[in-house]
């Protein structure tokens, strides 16, 4: 493996202190590294139930012929191989990772357009050992827009959501109601547009619903895809917004891009138990930025990069360059570290990278999150894109280690109580979810009953009179 950059930095939640130290693990030597020519590019990772982790890349493979020729790879990032298996070459697009048939191997869903062929969609249904056949399972195809895996039933089972268009000036939105065994039925045209769901606690039933921000209202969804309206958050037309609890009030708030001429922002909306939300500055915004009509060059993720139980946000955008050279167009890579709801820039990734098409994963199977994009070097040829993985080494110094590892936190996984067994005082126990929601809270104890919550993986956040510390908990 590679390691090309080490950049470290320290942060501080509560009173513990902690190294961040991203460092490039591209796992593949110079002359195997997946290399694609292009000016566009998709990648995709996800990790099945027995540990294997896929790696999924699409662009450009030649642009000497006209029309260019378009590839789409798989790879087994546990064994750092090609898996050859024939998948749709796409134009734009997308693609994602599910499990369509519920057996805790990966599979694959495409739609784009095709070279000669014209618009297409694929589900790839995988044998249980990473060789795949074709589904014949109807899929409208979308050759712009996005691809969302949400359980929009709550059954258990990965659906579908299909929002853009086959081309202009004709936009859908589809979802496809998976069956658990292969098969979907297909909700068409469904009055949703564009979302990103993110799963919440509903104030009123503290049940788990899906949910999304639209461009002024927060909606929760039903298995038919209706929307009814929770929450008024603004009176705006933004779009892209996001849903997270920047400030650990349990209460959800939203983040929306706002772009300008040559600059872009991110406005924050606070929520309250009043369902009455505050517009505050962010303090995030950036001059003289490509900031195209689609504002395609500027993304944001909403992860916790330091393992402290609140959301970071990563950002990556090019730069507007400044004379007729086209590698002054700098691009930015970030990473924003929050403290109780004040954002700071904490880490810049080397500004000779340019991202392409970013996804945060954990990658090393260690609980946090961390960079995989495909991306290019600026003032290489303008054309070969290369696949870059940056791994999150943030760890806690070894003198609070030492503190760490006295705190035991057992059953774990468990479906009721978890208990906590340290030599000293526990002032208070936070649970937070994987979206960085705070969804229980007691004080003055050494245990807690999670039986309330759904199946899935929480963050158990202790206050002490040693410091503040973060454990990774599974509710089955």
């Amino acid at each position: 493996m590679k390691y090309l950059l080490s950049l470290i930095l320290m942060c501080f939640y509560g009173s513990v202190s902690c190294q961040i130290n991203f460092i490039d693990i591209t796992p593949f030597e110079s002359e195997n590294n997946p290399v694609l020519t292009g000016k566009v590019g998709k990648v995709r990772i996800a990790t099945d139930d027995f540990g294997n982790t896929l790696l999924l890349t699409s662009g450009i493979i030649s642009n000497e012929s006209d029309p260019p020729a378009y590839q789409t790879t798989l790879y087994n990032l546990n064994t750092l191989t090609e898996i050859n298996t024939p998948l749709l070459n796409i134009v734009n697009g997308d693609m994602e990772f599910l499990d369509a048939n519920a057996d805790g191997w990966l599979d694959i869903v495409m739609s784009g357009g095709i070279i000669g062929v014209g618009n297409s969609a694929k589900i790839y249904i995988n044998n249980g050992n990473n060789t795949f056949y074709e589904s014949t399972q109807y899929i409208r195809p979308l050759i712009v827009g996005n691809i969302s895996i949400v359980d929009i039933d709550d059954d258990g089972d990965d659906d579908m959501f299909f929002d853009g268009s086959p081309g202009p000036p004709f936009n859908f939105s589809d979802a496809y109601i998976s069956n658990g065994n292969g098969t979907f039925n297909r909700i068409e045209d469904s009055p949703i547009g564009a979302p990103n769901f993110k799963r919440i606690m509903h104030p009123s039933t503290s049940q788990e619903v899906i949910a999304y921000a639209g461009k002024d209202h927060i909606y929760t969804v039903d298995g038919n895809l209706t929307p009814t309206i929770l929450y008024t958050y603004c009176d705006c037309t933004f779009g892209d917004a996001k849903l997270g609890d920047l400030n650990n009030d349990s209460f959800i708030d939203v983040v929306i891009p706002v772009y300008n001429s040559d600059s872009i922002e991110l406005k924050f909306y606070l929520g309250a138990s009043n369902g009455v939300f505050t517009e505050i500055n962010s303090g995030l915004s950036w001059e003289k930025v490509n900031v195209p009509e689609n504002g395609t060059d500027f993304s944001y993720e909403l992860v916790d990069v330091d393992q402290d139980a609140d959301l970071d946000i990563f950002t990556t955008f090019k730069k507007l360059p400044e004379t007729d050279d086209p590698n002054e167009e700098l691009p930015t890579m970030s990473v924003f570290e929050n403290n109780n709801g004040t954002f700071s820039l904490s880490f810049n990734f080397s500004e000779t990278l340019e991202s392409i098409a970013m996804v945060t994963h954990d990658i090393d199977a260690d609980s946090d999150f961390d960079l995989i994009f495909m991306g290019k070097i600026i003032g290489s040829n303008p054309w070969d894109l290369q696949l870059n993985v940056f791994e999150n080494n943030s760890q806690t110094l070894s003198a609070i280690e030492n503190v760490v590892e006295t705190i035991k936190i057992y059953p774990n996984p468990t479906t009721d109580f978890i208990n906590i067994q340290a030599n000293f005082d526990i002032t208070t126990i936070e649970v937070y979810s994987f979206q960085g929601q705070k969804v229980l809270s007691v004080e003055n104890q050494k245990t807690i009953n999670i039986r309330s919550l759904p199946k899935s993986i929480y963050f158990l956040k202790l206050k002490t009179v040693r410091g503040a510390f973060t454990k990774k908990i599974i509710k089955q």
